[in-house]
């Protein structure tokens, strides 16, 4: 699995198999995806993708080239759960994530869109092996996570059998 930001607010998540966008915005190069998962409602410019089968938006459970995506709403607000080469991916916006924590499970990798105060509580509940920050705020956050020195990076590739056993933290 590998994880591209794109531009401050946007990713490209990349299986073996398939590709997806997460909130398509700004100044991207056109990106051919099998799919585009949108965290922002206003941040959507479908323009930016092509070749895209499917825009997941909402609640509910899809499989996309063999990803399983789970979409989990509480008081409008959704984050996604992911299955990508057998790695559990939480991908949330960070303002999001407290609203949901109760109805979490425990993941592999943790991928926060930082747009607001991160809840160290709750990151640590989901016991996430990398937790992987992008978005206007994520230096802030990776301090509260106790980790100021996290390594800024443009690209996180990841493999279920390679992930570290104490928490470690990627600012994109």
């Amino acid at each position: 699995m590998e994880v591209v930001l794109l531009d401050e607010t946007s990713l490209r998540i990349k299986s073996k198999h398939t590709n997806f966008v997460i909130d398509p915005f700004g100044q991207l190069p056109k990106t051919p995806t099998d799919g585009v998962i949108i965290l922002s409602a206003d941040v959507i410019d479908l323009s930016k993708v092509t070749d895209y089968r499917v825009v997941v938006k909402s609640p509910g459970e899809y499989e996309i080239g063999g990803v399983k995506i789970s979409g989990i709403d509480v008081d409008g607000v959704t984050v996604y759960g992911l299955t990508i080469d057998n790695i559990d991916v939480l991908l949330a916006k960070a303002s999001s994530v407290t609203k949901v924590s109760e109805k979490l499970k425990e993941y592999d990798i943790a991928i926060f869109n930082v747009d607001a105060e991160i809840n160290q509580t709750v990151v640590t509940a989901l016991e996430p092996r990398v937790v992987v920050l992008y978005g206007e705020k994520a230096s802030e956050a990776a301090k509260a996570l106790g980790k100021e020195n996290a390594e800024k990076v443009q690209k996180f590739t990841a493999a279920k059998d390679k992930l570290p056993e104490e928490m470690q933290v990627i600012l994109l």
